[in-house]
């Protein structure tokens, strides 16, 4: 693993990350490992939003849209991030609402991962900035945000995204 990349995942300061930058330059930034995963990628899950700041700060805008081999995103990264979701707000405050919805390679969204991975807050956050059909969308196997919710341990997510569902039904209705 490049020092970078080991750097991003570890409980350090952000300034570990900007003296390799400057040192090695910006291309370590966008340096992917086997699996295609940057630097940024990994900061985006095991950091906080300072570290983002950091990489656009240094590297541009365009660090945070670069994509893993499978497709996923930074925002996908952010979204499994079990600490904090600060990553995915300042994300989706500097690259709009729409990084939540891009699938990767097998149709998961941002929003299946934070389903998965966040806690109730982060799905009550995602309902107010784009709603509740964003919980139906399907991803790998056919699953939606619920499938994803019910798969944590503690199924704290499945009430929220069950109430996506019940608003839907009541509409139908």
């Amino acid at each position: 693993m490049p020092l970078a990349h080991h750097v991003a995942c570890k409980p350090v300061s952000s300034s570990c990350l900007e003296l390799l930058i400057d040192r090695f330059g910006t291309g370590c930034l966008t340096h992917g490992n086997g699996r295609g995963q940057t630097p940024v990628h990994l900061a985006a899950q095991h950091q906080d939003e300072s570290w983002m700041e950091l990489v656009k700060e240094k590297g541009g805008r365009g660090c945070l849209r670069i994509a893993a081999k499978n497709g996923e995103t930074v925002a996908h990264f952010a979204a499994m991030n079990r600490k904090s979701n600060s990553c995915l707000k300042w994300l989706v405050k500097e690259l709009g609402s729409d990084c939540l919805t891009v699938p990767d390679e097998d149709g998961d969204t941002a929003v299946h991962l934070a389903a998965q991975h966040q806690g109730i807050e982060s799905l009550e956050w995602i309902k107010r900035q784009i709603g509740t059909d964003c919980f139906r969308l399907k991803g790998d196997g056919d699953r939606t945000a619920f499938h994803f919710a019910a798969q944590k341990s503690d199924n704290s997510n499945a009430e929220v995204a069950g109430e996506g569902a019940r608003q839907r039904l009541s509409h139908s209705s």
